[in-house]
């Protein structure tokens, strides 16, 4: 990424990668672009910032970086029909 690219750094929040260890505290979470550049303990140092970035103070939070909400309600969606159908058909 160029150094003038705008980027989002998310830190001091406790970070749960998704390997199944006990989240990281206070930790750095920098995203250039679609892409998460750094993820993990802040190990005390913070990236300068630039004047294009956003920086979001996660203390007290957790971060999951790449997390996708990918569930979805179909029978809420498609209404009482649509749930009766299905209930007969079984």
């Amino acid at each position: 990424m160029s150094n003038s690219s705008p980027r989002l750094i998310v830190k001091n929040g406790n970070l749960i990668d998704g390997s199944g260890r006990d989240p990281i505290p206070n930790a750095l979470v920098i995203i250039e672009g679609n892409r998460i550049t750094r993820a993990g303990s802040a190990d005390g140092s913070t990236p300068q910032g630039r004047p294009n970035d956003t920086i979001i103070d996660a203390a007290g939070k957790f971060i999951l970086p790449g997390l996708i909400d990918a569930h979805c309600h179909h029978l809420v969606a498609s209404g009482r029909a649509a749930w009766r159908q299905i209930h007969i058909e079984r």
